[in-house]
């Protein structure tokens, strides 16, 4: 499609530059051998700050606690070379367990690492602005033959397994050539899966993991100093700076659909050079067409430590977007490109664009960093600073006119799950017994209903954000409301499970203005019940009128069936029971609860799930629960089961005679995956002065723009949120890979906020348009500026460039 876009623009007391610098802001100095900064997923008000004496700092919204977050000095080694707390990594479901893992070195004159698992101290992790260091659990502990090249990154990847750096234990030239054997955890990125509770395992996709020689943990080997590596947010490409001996500083690559078991080549090669230290020139030539070698290199003119940085996505610098930042700690000298997996382009040296007068970065790139809305942080020891747009701009008066075309092209990615089935044969000999498998299943409601008591007894919320529980207070006659939950038990958990706990989370988001805190109570349900289409949208839990295959407070199924005593029918007494007060997390746990989930296990018909009921005596006890369609994933309930699989084994018994068999199973499974897609997209084009090109259709800006023009029709649940099926509704031909960088949060849902924030467009200020509830981008703008003005305004907000 062919298009000329004409703006005539006014702009009355500002001028604009050409394409602004990136700069350095301080956001936190003074501090401490500082290593590392990060955020938990979802939290865009804190940033955590590691120092390698041994404690961790939050920066709260731009201010620096005083009060540290963990302080476990007391068991960390820092030698005053590598040694010391090097790395910390969130759990994925840390805004409900609370749960982070760090990686230090202890010992004293003969030391290890450690990967070891703490808890926040309280119920809200997002609020705990301080972690129990006696919640420790060690998960994972390697001695280190020397006093360097520790490694020291953890970091979940966006398959949520855990991925660890190690060094190859020091010394030079990797004298116990670590970096080659398989079998040795040093000189290699190890992976793990994490269960809800912390609890380590090896993923069946490891590359050496079962009977294939080598450790099960690995991931990949041939590495001399994995200092720091990162997930590309976006792609889910690995990245990964080593530190080399005395020729080459080197990044490696590895993109998302690597099945692992790659070999970066230490210590046989450094680099793409022959390591003529150890090893001779057969040595490499055999070795060679194994290797994985670096996208880029570089010698001792340009520093000795590199320091692997991110790819840049977030949305304070478009421009920047899929650039991949890298440094040496030693030079302090900073570089970009961007890389297609096969291409490096656009290479540039960025340290002197940063800081011009080299006084922020005169010492010591420790680290880069990223927080949750994927912007950059620079980690020196003393400072952390944020890559920024230094907006060169002026002031001035000025009239234009420009007419120009262009075209664009956008890339998307998306997400997946499959299913697959497989069989299997083996054969064996032998007599013995083995040790139970214990493992953790952590599972998402299939239904979740709200039964309200009225007088006809058909209202009902059907699928909505919340499901609710407990009595209203007297503007409502103080009406009962009783949730109902179900879990699918045996499609998850193997028949042959032995069940040991269950826990049940869920999450409170809204209680009356004026309440006590009130118990609420599971008891099993007796009958099956519907989940129809109607749909509550009100925060006071109101309900809609049922529709068939609801279930109400008289009805299981709406116009069908009847439940025998209004309310709903259960098996017998209270199961568990927990104390709820404000907005929350909460967990419901006992050992009949266990019983339950065996009995639905053993007897599949039988499992109706539990009702939740608040103090029906008390007045004002009602709760919101967020429910299993919330927008926001770790709102949704959960159930965490822990059960035990039969052992199997070879062991010694009493008695005389071998035996052999064959046999044959089929088993099921389900998982999760990501992949990655390209497409083709829309852009459009804009040109300064005069000029002519070529341009198709719409690019990721218009989307944005015109989402956010009419956001609340596009709303369909009108709570303030956008999720993808109704962005696409409103708009086709947004994908998923578009619309994911759009939300800053990564919670699988846009607020106005987020794509004000990739437009440039500020906060709605000066009126009473109530954007969040039912404002527009015309209503406000309206206010905002004179109708003289609206259409100068309109031009600027298509460049992004407001002033």
């Amino acid at each position: 499609m062919r298009y000329v876009v004409v703006v005539m623009t006014l702009v009355l007391g500002c001028g604009q530059a050409p394409a602004a610098a990136l700069a350095l802001l301080p956001v936190a100095e003074g501090l401490d051998r500082a290593v590392y900064v990060t955020a938990p997923r979802g939290d865009t008000h804190r940033l955590f700050v590691v120092e390698q004496t041994g404690q961790i700092h939050i920066v709260r919204d731009g201010t620096l606690l005083t009060t540290p977050f963990l302080d476990i000095s007391d068991r960390v080694t820092y030698n005053g070379l590598e040694a010391g707390l090097l790395g910390l990594a969130f759990h994925p479901d840390f805004a409900t367990n609370g749960l982070f893992y760090l990686n230090y070195t202890a010992g004293g004159s003969n030391l290890l690492t450690r990967i070891s698992q703490f808890s926040v101290i309280g119920v809200d992790p997002f609020a705990a602005d301080s972690a129990n260091p006696n919640s420790e659990t060690v998960r994972l502990s390697v001695d280190q033959p020397f006093a360097n090249h520790d490694g020291g990154m953890v970091a979940f990847g966006l398959d949520d397994y855990l991925y660890i750096g190690m060094g190859d234990g020091g010394s030079a030239n990797d004298p116990l050539n670590r970096g080659q054997d398989i079998f040795e955890p040093l000189g290699k990125l190890l992976r793990y899966a994490v269960a809800a509770n912390g609890t380590f395992s090896i993923p069946a996709s490891n590359p050496f993991a079962g009977v294939t020689p080598g450790l099960d943990s690995v991931w990949a080997y041939g590495l001399r100093n994995p200092w720091r590596f990162s997930f590309d947010r976006l792609t889910g490409d690995l990245w990964i700076g080593d530190v080399g001996q005395n020729q080459r500083e080197e990044i490696d690559f590895e993109p998302a659909d690597s099945p692992g078991g790659l070999n970066y080549g230490w210590r046989v090669f450094e680099g793409t050079r022959c390591n003529q230290a150890t090893s001779t020139e057969e040595d490499c030539a055999d070795l060679e067409e194994a290797v994985i070698f670096p996208v880029y290199e570089y010698g001792r003119d340009d520093g000795q430590a590199v320091v692997g940085g991110y790819v840049y996505r977030g949305n304070a610098l478009p421009e920047e977007r899929g650039v991949y930042f890298f440094a040496d700690y030693s030079s302090t000298r900073v570089w970009s490109f961007r890389y297609d997996g096969t291409t490096r382009t656009e290479f540039q040296r960025r340290d002197l664009e940063l800081d011009p007068t080299g006084s922020l970065l005169s010492c010591c790139v420790s680290s880069f960093g990223e927080d949750a809305a994927g912007e950059l942080y620079i980690v020196t020891f003393s400072r952390i600073l944020k890559i920024v747009n230094d907006g060169g701009e002026g002031e001035g008066e000025g009239e234009g006119e420009g007419e120009g075309e262009g075209e664009g092209e956008g890339e998307g990615e998306g997400e997946g799950e499959g299913e697959g089935e497989g069989e299997g044969e083996g054969e064996g000999e032998g007599e013995g017994e083995g040790e139970g498998e214990v493992i953790v299943e952590t599972l998402t409601p299939v239904k979740d209903v709200t039964l309200y008591e009225d007088a006809e007894g058909d209202v009902a919320n059907g699928r909505g954000a919340s499901f609710f529980s407990g009595k209203t207070g007297p503007n409502n006659s103080g009406l009962l409301r009783r949730g109902l939950i179900q879990f699918e038990i045996a499609a998850s958990i193997p028949a042959e499970a032995v069940i040991r706990s269950v826990a049940l989370t869920l999450h409170v988001s809204n209680a009356p203005l004026e309440h006590t805190p009130v118990a609420f109570r599971l008891i099993r349900a007796a009958r099956n019940w519907g989940e129809g289409e109607s749909s509550e949208n009100s925060p006071g839990g109101q309900g809609t009128v049922a529709e068939v295959g609801d279930a109400t407070w008289l009805h299981t199924f709406f116009n069908t069936q009847f439940w025998a005593v209004p309310g709903g029918d259960t098996t017998g007494g209270v199961v568990a029971t927990q104390t709820v007060d404000d907005v929350a997390f909460y967990q419901w746990s006992s050992a009949a609860m266990s019983e339950d989930v065996q009995a639905w296990l053993d007897t599949p018909a039988t499992n109706f799930g539990w009702f939740l009921l608040g103090e029906e005596s008390v007045s004002q006890s009602s709760r919101r629960f967020d429910s299993k369609d919330h927008i926001v994933r770790a709102n949704r309930p959960t159930l965490r089961v822990e059960y035990e699989l039969p052992g199997e084994g070879e062991g010694e018994g009493e008695g005389e005679g071998e035996g052999e068999g064959e046999g044959e199973g089929e088993g099921e499974g389900e998982g999760e995956g990501e992949g990655e897609g390209e497409g083709e997209g829309e852009g459009e084009g804009e040109g300064e002065g005069e000029g002519e090109g070529e341009g198709e259709g719409e690019n990721l800006e218009q989307v944005a723009e015109d989402l956010l023009a009419n956001f609340n029709d596009a709303d369909g649940n009108l709570n303030g949120l956008l999720t993808f099926a109704e962005a696409s509704a409103f708009r086709p031909d947004l994908n998923l890979g578009q619309f994911n960088q759009l939300d800053l949060n990564r919670d699988g849902a846009l607020t106005p906020g987020e794509l004000r924030s990739f437009l440039g467009v500020p906060e709605p200020t000066g009126c009473n348009c109530r954007w969040l509830a039912n404002g527009s981008l015309e209503d406000w703008l309206n206010q905002l500026f004179p109708a003289a003005l609206l259409l100068a305004v309109m031009g600027r907000l298509r460049g992004k460039r407001w002033n």
